[in-house]
């Protein structure tokens, strides 16, 4: 009798858990920033990085970092390896996790950066320039505009997720105390919903660069927090974001803990 193979979902499941572990402090961080912007005038929304340096950049708080940074280079090997080994996904779910792969791999690499104590560069200047080199290429403005689109769906799907509650990662509840089992699911996906906004927002950004042929109009999590910040009624708006990003990161610490191996 052949012996069944166990899905990668469970054999490196450890992988996973640390990534959950690395989004919950990067995605409180960011939104504890948005908070602070919502609520004074002076403050103003930052990405990861500076989130991360401002909050823990110094002490035995960039140790943590550090670990941080590990978590996410695993969490970026797991997604790269489900996306390889699961032959039983679709190949839009199979491109959907490589590139939750490079997203993870992207923060991995920002957080080493805080570690090491390395200036940052700005996340509009970082952008620019990389954009800018894709589309002096031939198929550059066309694989911008894909990109922008495949992240602009990504955050709608996130959004439906959040709302309907048809998440793709689960609870095993049973290992929950009351609390949890009371609300790990209304902060999961409130929080989904928030973060399913933000990558909404930037793909429709990226996708409206790549039209105008313009690198400028593209923007990473701290450009397009700032951007909902200058529309009507921005500060409510931000200030709603805000809860949502904290309760991304609140779930994310649950997923860790709590996470259902498939």
């Amino acid at each position: 009798m052949a012996e069944r193979r166990v899905p990668a979902a469970r054999r490196f499941g450890m992988l996973a858990r640390l990534g959950h572990f690395a989004r919950a402090v990067v995605y409180l961080a960011v939104g504890i920033w948005t908070a602070r912007a919502a609520v004074f005038s002076h403050a103003r929304a930052v990405g990861p990085g500076a989130a991360l340096k401002a909050v823990l950049g110094g002490g035995g708080g960039r140790l943590f970092v550090g670990a941080v940074a590990f978590a996410f280079f695993a969490d970026a090997l797991f997604r790269l390896i489900q996306a390889l080994s699961e032959k039983k996904r679709g190949i839009l779910a199979r491109l959907a996790l490589f590139v939750r792969s490079v997203g993870a791999a992207a923060l991995g690499a920002t957080a080493l950066q805080v570690y090491r104590n390395v200036r940052l560069q700005r996340e509009g200047d970082f952008l620019r320039e990389r954009l800018g080199w894709v589309m002096a290429r031939p198929w550059g403005t066309k694989a911008i505009i894909a990109a922008g689109a495949i992240a602009a769906i990504a955050g709608l799907r996130e959004i439906f997720q959040g709302a309907t509650g048809r998440l793709r990662e689960t609870f095993v509840k049973k290992r929950m105390g009351r609390l949890e089992k009371k609300w790990s699911m209304p902060v999961a996906r409130f929080g989904l919903a928030a973060h399913g906004i933000l990558i909404a927002v930037m793909g429709f950004f990226l996708v409206r660069a790549g039209l105008a042929a313009n690198p400028g109009g593209a923007v990473l999590t701290g450009g397009a927090l700032r951007r909902v910040g200058l529309l009507p009624f921005g500060s409510a708006m931000l200030a709603g974001l805000a809860v949502g990003l904290i309760a991304y990161g609140l779930s994310q610490l649950l997923f860790g803990f709590y996470r259902r191996e498939s």
